[in-house]
């Protein structure tokens, strides 16, 4: 039987999570990330992006995961268990108070190796999306949606203080707490920090999604059902000559 079989490339091979430590909510998580993982490449619609060009640092929030993707494929031993903001799985961050996790595409603002929690990578929220969703919903007025599009425009961290919200990093975690419990950040064991700081340079992509894209099916299709009169024949001669072959190498 001839067949042609497609698949997404985001279908392949999945990595290991590496499983969050703490008490009886800590072993909930646990069992959860034993069978979590991160894809191997960065789904198909995202990897065509403009932002996804060289590192991405992908968060997936249903899933609790984070993974950082070089030229759209996992690097080893990146693929880690996070904590969130308490109230993400709502949905994206909406304004300020609201405890959620945005998100979309952004990227490291700035880096603080002696952050309250550890160390911290910053992440420029609001990106263009979050202001004209707020603008649209009358969050925010004319002139303050002007004021941030023009810093994003321009490559600046836009104001932090305004409706929205800001100051959303991605973190360590001292206290090993393994219940969503920042205020709209993404927390990550220290010894994981440690090691996404030293990657996460200024300027680094960053995809934060609500959860994965569903992998399409790997579809198989018999080439000589559809095509009885062009494949038929063709096959039933390939099926010959093997046999041929293999009674030629019989003792």
């Amino acid at each position: 039987m001839d067949l042609l079989t497609r698949r997404s490339k985001s279908a392949t091979i999945l990595a290991s999570v590496t499983p969050t430590q703490g008490g009886h909510m800590g072993l909930l998580l646990m069992v959860a990330a034993a069978w979590a993982v991160c894809p191997e490449f960065l789904p198909d619609e995202y990897a065509t992006d403009e932002h996804s060009s060289g590192r991405v640092i992908m968060v997936v929030k249903d899933e609790h995961l984070l993974g950082v993707y070089e030229n759209d494929r996992l690097m080893a031993g990146t693929c880690v268990s996070i904590t969130m903001g308490s109230a993400s799985q709502e949905g994206t961050k909406q304004k300020r108070g609201d405890n959620r996790t945005p998100e979309g595409w952004y990227k490291i603002s700035h880096r603080n190796p002696y952050s309250q929690f550890h160390k911290s990578l910053g992440i420029n929220y609001p990106n263009f999306d979050d202001v004209m969703r707020a603008r649209l919903s009358g969050l925010i007025d004319h002139h303050t949606s002007n004021t941030l599009v023009e810093a994003i425009n321009k490559g600046r961290l836009p104001a932090q203080d305004t409706v929205l919200g800001g100051d959303i990093f991605l973190h360590g975690n001292p206290g090993n707490w393994t219940n969503d419990w920042t205020w709209g950040c993404v927390a990550l064991r220290n010894t994981d920090m440690d090691a996404l700081y030293r990657l996460g340079d200024p300027g680094t992509a960053v995809l934060i999604l609500s959860k994965l894209p569903e992998v399409p099916e790997i579809i198989t299709v018999d080439l000589t059902a559809l095509y009885p009169t062009r494949y038929g024949p063709y096959l039933e001669e390939v099926r010959d000559a093997s046999i041929a072959e293999q009674k030629s190498v019989e003792p």
